[in-house]
Formats: C-alpha cells, sequence, structure tokens
C-alpha cells in the first residue's frame, strides 16, 4: 500500500503537467514536450551512475528519499504553477529536475528492495504484490491527477506531496532494512 502514491509519480509527467501547462497557465503544448523530453535525456544520462552509487546504502532508505524528493519537488510544481505564463512554465522546467532526482530514485531503489527483502520462496508473490500496487497506481492516476486539478493546483499537489510523504514514511518505519 506505502507504494501506491510512488507509482502516481509516473503519470506526473504525462498527465498532470500537460494539463497544467494547457488549462491553468495557458502556455503552449511544447512545454510538456520539452520537460518530458528534459526528463528522459536525464534519466539516460544519470541513472546507471546514479543507482550505482546508491547501491551502497540501504534500499530502504534510498526509497525513503525517492518519496520525499517526490514530495518537494510536488510542491515546487504547485509553487511554479502559481506564477502563471511562461515564468511559470519554465519554473516548471527547473522543478522538473528535482522531480526527475527522486524519480531515479524510486525506480533504482523500489523493485531492489522487494527483491533484496522477500525470502526466496515467496519472491513471485512479493514482485507481483509490487507490480500490482504499481498496476493499480497507473491506472488510477489519469483520473484521480485530473480530477484534482479540475478542483484546483494546490489539491493536486498537496495531495500528492502528502502522500507521498507518507508512504515515504511507511516505508521509513516499517519497510525492511536492506
Amino acid at each position: 500500500m506505502a507504494n501506491l502514491p510512488f507509482a502516481f509519480c509516473f503519470d506526473v509527467l504525462e498527465v498532470a503537467l500537460p494539463a497544467l501547462l494547457v488549462t491553468r497557465l495557458h502556455v503552449s503544448p511544447a512545454w510538456s514536450s520539452g520537460i518530458f523530453v528534459g526528463n528522459t535525456v536525464l534519466v539516460i544520462a544519470t541513472q546507471l551512475a546514479v543507482v550505482l552509487w546508491l547501491a551502497r546504502r540501504s534500499r530502504r532508505s534510498v526509497l525513503t528519499a525517492g518519496g520525499l524528493v517526490l514530495a518537494l519537488s510536488y510542491l515546487g510544481f504547485w509553487a511554479a504553477g502559481s506564477l502563471g505564463g511562461q515564468a511559470g512554465a519554465g519554473a516548471l522546467c527547473g522543478v522538473a529536475v528535482l522531480y526527475t532526482a527522486g524519480e531515479i530514485l524510486y525506480s533504482g531503489a523500489g523493485t531492489a528492495l522487494v527483491v533484496a527483502a522477500a525470502p526466496p520462496d515467496r519472491l513471485g508473490h512479493a514482485l507481483s504484490r509490487w507490480e500490482l500496487s504499481n498496476g493499480l497506481g497507473r491506472a488510477a492516476a489519469p483520473a484521480a491527477l485530473t480530477a484534482m486539478l479540475a478542483i484546483g493546483p494546490g489539491l493536486l499537489w498537496g495531495v500528492l506531496a502528502a502522500c507521498t510523504a507518507l508512504g515515504a514514511a511507511t516505508v521509513r518505519r516499517f519497510g525492511p532494512s536492506v
């Protein structure tokens, strides 16, 4: 269950930011393309080095850090979006770098934590629960994100930040020490 809010992060770039940019900031959809390309380039250029560097640390700590960085980025998106127009879109691009760091931490530690913590005879069961939580989060995210944005950006980013921080705290408190 603690993974569900983390799983929403994958639809932030594809759903929440494009909707925010076009419907709230009234800027060109090209901004969301630029953010998506920038995210992809950063992931390709840095993920392997970051994951290898973090391999010496506790997976639980890395996953917790990933959740906290994602939560901070959601608050940053909220603040950046409040600028409005081109200034807000530019600020969103800057916050997207922090978001990408959180995404790399999460994706680099999540499955590794499950694999390291599961007893060998229960590994398939543990991985299926992990993927189920990812799938449920990915399935619910587009409707949930757009519904919250329709009410207001504060609700969207506030709920994402709070739920992801709570997920990170849950992993930190109750997650396996591997």
